[in-house]
């Protein structure tokens, strides 16, 4: 019996649902997926006109090579993603080395935009790895995307929610990365921002840290004034931070919360 697929009734890719599913599929993808493209931001003159001296431009090339870049492709997510690691290291080894390239390729065009910086986006990196992962797979991309960003007389931000507390040093001492964020906290991440500003605060801009569920989403407007007022007293003093919600602000915030975040930047924010 010949099925007709044309009329077959099929499940559209989702989340949970990724398009590597085995070695060969993984092999395949690497393949075609991970080869040099083409990229453009037709819009951008646009954007910036709409938002003159009220905002800056920030572009993103993706993830650095690692479990968090591959969760989205592989079919049964981070579980199978680090099977296809050790049942097969050496494809992993080509995934990480073309990925890197990719990466590379498409910051060299995006250098070329005129975005204001540039952020290296690495959502769940160490929640989602470890931080050897990082040291091996993440590291050696996010050092030569800063020193390619800081060349070309830009700025560049890593982006790394969860644990990141290694993250922040390796950024600060071996890499050219201007800023980091959102430097979470106890229980979502393992960050104290006041100890990453005495730290790392003289040369790395620190960028965070207001609760993103806590006060924003499920806290009154005194409690979001109380954390803004937190991370200032903790981070502003000689500069390098930028006050940041952990995660964005989600679309179901309170407007009154929205509104308190604004106007406790603006009074305690000030010199």
């Amino acid at each position: 019996m010949v099925r007709n697929h044309l009329h077959e009734k099929r499940t559209p890719p989702t989340l949970t649902r990724g398009y590597i599913k085995d070695e060969k599929d993984f092999a395949l993808w690497i393949k075609y997926a991970l080869r040099p493209k083409r990229y453009s931001c037709p819009d951008l003159p646009a954007i910036r006109a709409c938002m003159g001296e009220d905002g800056v431009e920030a572009g993103s090339c993706g993830s650095v090579p690692g479990y968090h870049d591959l969760i989205f492709s592989v079919d049964g997510k981070l579980e199978n993603a680090v099977y296809l690691h050790m049942d097969y290291p050496d494809l992993f080894e080509e995934y990480a080395e073309k990925a890197h390239k990719a990466y590379l390729f498409r910051l060299e065009q995006m250098l070329g935009m005129g975005f204001d910086y540039i952020e290296i986006s690495n959502s769940g990196m160490i929640s989602l790895g470890s931080p050897a992962m990082f040291r091996t797979y993440s590291l050696p991309t996010i050092q030569a995307a800063s020193r390619m960003i800081r060349q070309a007389g830009s700025l560049s931000e890593v982006h790394c929610c969860g644990p990141s507390l290694c993250v922040v040093k390796a950024c600060h001492d071996e890499t050219d990365v201007d800023s980091i964020n959102p430097i979470q906290e106890a229980p979502m991440g393992d960050c104290s921002l006041p100890e990453l500003k005495r730290l790392y605060g003289d040369t790395l801009c620190l960028k965070g840290n207001v609760g993103v569920i806590h006060p924003l989403l499920e806290g009154t407007p005194q409690d979001v004034e109380k954390h803004v007022l937190r991370c200032m007293d903790a981070a502003k003093e000689g500069g390098r931070f930028i006050l940041f919600s952990e995660e964005g602000i989600s679309s179901i915030t309170p407007p009154e919360n929205v509104k308190a975040y604004v106007d406790a930047a603006l009074r305690y924010g000030k010199y």
